[in-house]
């Protein structure tokens, strides 16, 4: 029967060769083939005949009507084939989270300016002219007055600096 089989495609006439020419090439998968026989599927990994990459190997036993040989179905799948698309979509993952990442950290620190920085300068300012002696601080008042009535910090020194500077002013009007 030998003579029988095409090698270069492992093709032959019998199964018994045909299964014969594949646990020679890789005995791994008898092992594979009779645990998804007892079991009803096998999953593994191991090192793919003649090309000798990494690969995953599923193992489906398949009950055909009318024959009695039991058939397990094979397929043979490289691991860098299997993970092309893993690795494609993490790369893609990675950068729209550092995109969003980035996008909030923007956010923060645009809205710091805006909440803090700003009423903070203005109040510096302000701060500056008192130190002074100068209790003109009408054009300071103007560009905090949208703050004043934040219940937060920020609020609670524009109004107290607020009341300063009008007990100021009450004390050199005497």
């Amino acid at each position: 029967e030998i003579s029988e089989c095409d090698w270069s495609s492992d093709v032959c006439s019998s199964d018994l060769m045909l299964l014969f020419n594949l646990f020679e090439a890789v005995p791994a998968a008898k092992d594979g083939i009779d645990k998804a026989i007892q079991n009803g599927y096998d999953i593994s990994q191991g090192t793919i005949a003649g090309t000798g990459e990494p690969g995953e190997f599923i193992h489906v036993p398949v009950n055909l009507k009318g024959v009695d040989t039991k058939w397990v179905f094979e397929s043979v799948t490289s691991i860098d084939y299997l993970m092309k698309d893993v690795r494609t979509s993490m790369v893609i993952n990675i950068i729209f989270s550092v995109l969003v990442i980035l996008g909030m950290g923007i956010f923060i620190i645009l809205l710091l300016i805006n909440k803090v920085v700003k009423p903070l300068s203005a109040i510096d300012k302000a701060m500056e002219k008192i130190s002074g002696y100068n209790l003109d601080v009408a054009e300071e008042a103007a560009k905090v007055e949208k703050y004043k009535n934040n219940k937060d910090e920020v609020g609670n020194l524009v109004r107290s600096i607020e009341t300063m500077v009008k007990n100021l002013v009450g004390i050199v009007g005497e």
